[in-house]
């Protein structure tokens, strides 16, 4: 499969993951204002433990008692309006910000109501670079408790021989997660595969 393909059908998949976990299908409910910001913030003292991607290429560390859902390349965990989102493929080329504008944005956009880009860049981190897009858009219907918000998205992705991880991390918007997705982001590690 080309390389827009690949990177394509991660998005889409894990899109589907998403959707999967919001049980049947639910009629358009109001949008609610921001849930206030003690709602949707991790806590400090949260504590985390280590899984491993559905390919095996690397260690994350994750909210402990957090809800899990897996299927194929995609585990998703939740706990009220946060969501943490692993997915993994097999890329034969590390990601850029032009193949996240080019190939990533347009599906996003296309999958996610309310959809408003944010930034695009590429950040250091230990497991090396990787290409962060910042985005916002609303819950999914039945996804999350009571109606639907506006949450804020960081979606990493990186790459290693062949291995492509993407972690979206999400929080309604004007939460401040910031420490909680430095801990996870900042968590990856790469296994020897040998």
């Amino acid at each position: 499969m080309p390389r827009v393909g690949r990177r394509l059908a991660a998005v889409v998949l894990a899109a589907a993951a998403l959707a999967a976990c919001a049980g049947p299908a639910t009629p358009q409910r109001p949008m609610a204002t921001a849930p206030s910001p003690a709602i949707g913030t991790i806590p400090a003292e949260q504590s985390y433990v280590p899984v491993t991607t559905a390919d095996g290429s690397a260690t994350v560390a994750v909210p402990r008692g957090w809800t899990r859902t897996a299927g194929g390349a995609s585990l998703l965990l939740t706990s009220g309006f946060d969501s943490v989102a692993i997915d993994t493929a097999v890329e034969t080329d590390p990601p850029t910000v032009k193949s996240t504008l080019d190939d990533v944005l347009p599906t996003l956009r296309a999958i996610n109501d309310n959809f408003v880009p944010g930034d695009v860049r590429t950040v250091d981190t230990p497991a090396g670079p990787a290409v962060l897009c910042s985005y916002n858009a609303d819950s999914q219907p039945g996804l999350t408790p009571g109606p639907r918000v506006t949450l804020s998205f960081e979606r990493y992705e990186l790459w290693r021989l062949g291995h492509d991880v993407v972690l979206t991390l999400s929080s309604p918007a004007g939460v401040d997660n910031t420490a909680a997705w430095h801990t996870i982001v900042d968590s990856v590690r790469w296994r020897d595969l040998g």
